[in-house]
């Protein structure tokens, strides 16, 4: 008995599994007796039991082991110098999501710019258009990212500075494509539409982006890596057209319409401002840092 105990207290990957599909089959047959009314019965309350006290240990043994497979992942992952470094470099890990970023920009735009010329919406043009700068941006900094790593200390700190900078101009030229797709969606009250249930996929997954992007800019803020930080200014810029066509959804799906026009007209608008003046502070932010750098080194940069 007491080896047993120990056992339960210090489970085997066999044990977890075991508990686990314990737990599924327990359940299910408890549910299974429920549907064929058969919830009075000594084998549905026993169903029951079994279910409670398996789904207990199950969640004892997650807690217990989920520590130790996470040690036993890791250490794996360290052995491989790609996904080490994805692990334990915050510039890099940021490098290698942009990459996938801008592979999926580049589709979504293909995409988009396909909607636009199949049914000749200016909508969808400019939507189009905004999604192939912002593919552009992106494509700019992960391109400069990967080259400034060749560089010494020196010269890779003056990229990076120079890519800030022009990626503040290039989120205020971003901000005209945006600013058309705006008023083509206010003066023809055009809307985003999910089939479904996608809406609610769609508004947690504009959220998740969001909270993710704020994260990153903290984390980024500590670094002090300024091509982290035009990669994460993109990505704010990118969740916040996420969530204003979230709000076109919502608004047209559960609103009927009903002052959207105003909605969308103020929210657009104030998305427009932040992502011009965002622009407008990484390009003079960046340019006094590169001024700063030219009066340390004595020299023109």
């Amino acid at each position: 008995m007491k080896r047993l105990i120990e056992k339960l207290k210090n489970p085997s990957p066999l044990i977890c599994v075991l508990s686990i599909i314990i737990t599924v089959v327990t359940a299910s047959l408890a549910l299974t007796l429920v549907i064929l009314e058969q919830s009075e019965s000594i084998l549905a309350y026993a169903s029951y039991a079994l279910a409670a006290l398996s789904l207990a240990y199950s969640v004892y043994v997650i807690i217990i082991f989920a520590p130790k497979m996470k040690e036993r992942i890791i250490a794996s992952l360290k052995k491989n110098k790609f996904t080490a470094d994805i692990l334990e470099n915050f510039g890099y890990r940021k490098l290698v999501f942009a990459i996938w970023s801008f592979i999926f920009n580049v589709l979504y735009a293909l995409f988009q710019a396909v909607i636009a010329i199949l049914s000749r919406s200016v909508w969808y043009g400019a939507l189009a258009v905004y999604y192939i700068v912002l593919t552009v941006i992106r494509g700019q900094v992960v391109y400069k990212s990967a080259k400034q790593r060749k560089l010494g200390e020196q010269e890779s700190l003056t990229m990076q500075y120079k890519t800030y900078r022009n990626c503040g101009f290039y989120l205020v030229a971003l901000n005209f494509a945006l600013t058309a797709a705006v008023v083509q969606m206010v003066v023809k009250d055009m809307s985003f539409a999910y089939a479904g249930l996608m809406i609610y996929a769609m508004a947690a997954y504009a959220f998740l982006k969001l909270t993710l992007v704020i994260i990153s800019v903290v984390k980024a803020d500590k670094a002090k890596d300024y091509t982290v930080k035009s990669i994460n200014s993109i990505s704010f810029a990118d969740s916040l057209v996420s969530i204003l066509a979230l709000q076109t959804a919502l608004l047209q799906t559960f609103g009927g319409g009903v002052g959207s026009q105003l909605a969308n007209s103020l929210t657009g608008g104030a998305v427009c401002i932040m992502i011009i003046a965002l622009g407008i502070f990484m390009a003079i932010r960046g340019n006094k840092l590169l001024r700063e750098k030219e009066t340390d080194n004595g020299r023109k940069i």
